[in-house]
C-alpha cells in the first residue's frame, strides 16, 4: 500500500514539474531576447539591436529544441524535428536578411532624395538676396554710383560677417545662411541645413558643425556663382 501511495504521489508531481519547467523556459527566453535587444548601442539605427535579439532568439530556440526532443524520442523523430527546425530557420534568416538590406537601401535612397531637395532649396534661398542686389546694381545704368557691397548692405543693414541672414519660413526651419565675405566687388554667402548630411562626414562646416550639407554662393558683377562644398 505504501509503495502504491508513493507511486501515485510521484505520478501527481510529474505534471507540476513539467509546468514549472515550461514557465522557466518562457521566462528565460524573454529575459535573453529582451537583454539582447535593449543592450546599449552607439548606432541610431534599430537594426543592430533587432539583429542581436534575433541571434539570441535563435540560440534560445536551438537549446529549447535540443532539450524538448531528448530521449525517449526515437532517433528518426529527433532527426525530422531537427530537419524541420533547420529548414524553417534558414527561411527565416533569408527573409530577415532581405528585410534588413531592403530597409537600409530605402533609407539610403530617402536620404539622397532629401539631400537633393534640400540642396536645391538652399540654392534658391541663398540666391534671392543676391538677385535683388544684382537687379538694383544694373538698374543704375552705365554711371553706377553704388557698389554691389553697398547695395547689399542697404538691403541687409544688420548683416555682419558670420551672422545668419536667413529669415525662417516656417516653424522648425533649420536653414542657415551666413554672410561669409563682404566687399565692394564681391559678396559670399554660406548656406547650411542643420539636419541634412552632406557627402563627407568629416567636413568642417562654417558654423563649427561637421558633415552637414553646405553651399557657397558668390555674387560678383558677372552674376551669381554656386559651389557645392559638401
Amino acid at each position: 500500500m505504501r509503495i502504491a501511495a508513493n507511486s501515485a504521489n510521484n505520478g501527481n508531481s510529474s505534471p507540476s514539474i513539467e509546468v514549472g519547467m515550461m514557465f522557466v523556459w518562457i521566462i528565460v527566453g524573454i529575459a535573453v531576447v529582451a537583454t539582447a535587444f535593449f543592450f546599449p548601442s552607439s548606432q541610431a539605427s534599430l537594426w543592430p539591436q533587432v539583429n542581436a535579439a534575433g541571434i539570441a532568439a535563435a540560440a534560445y530556440l536551438t537549446v529549447l529544441v535540443a532539450y524538448c526532443i531528448r530521449k525517449p524520442f526515437p532517433v528518426k523523430t529527433r532527426l525530422i524535428v531537427w530537419l524541420v527546425f533547420l529548414v524553417t530557420g534558414a527561411g527565416v534568416v533569408t527573409a530577415w536578411r532581405t528585410m534588413d538590406e531592403m530597409s537600409h537601401f530605402q533609407r539610403s535612397t530617402l536620404l539622397q532624395i532629401h539631400r537633393s531637395i534640400s540642396d536645391g532649396a538652399l540654392i534658391v534661398q541663398s540666391e534671392q538676396p543676391f538677385l535683388e542686389t544684382l537687379k538694383a546694381y544694373y538698374k543704375q545704368g552705365k554711371g553706377k554710383k553704388e557698389t554691389l557691397g553697398a547695395l547689399f548692405r542697404r538691403s541687409h543693414p544688420d548683416a555682419k560677417i558670420g551672422t545668419n541672414i536667413h529669415i525662417p519660413e516656417f516653424e522648425g526651419d533649420s536653414t542657415r545662411i551666413y554672410l561669409a565675405e563682404l566687399s565692394d566687388t564681391e559678396v559670399v554667402l554660406i548656406g547650411r541645413v542643420t539636419y541634412v548630411k552632406g557627402r563627407v562626414p568629416d567636413f568642417q562646416n562654417y558654423d563649427g558643425r561637421k558633415g552637414m550639407l553646405q553651399e557657397r554662393t558668390t555674387l560678383t558683377e558677372k552674376g551669381v556663382r554656386y559651389e557645392s562644398e559638401n
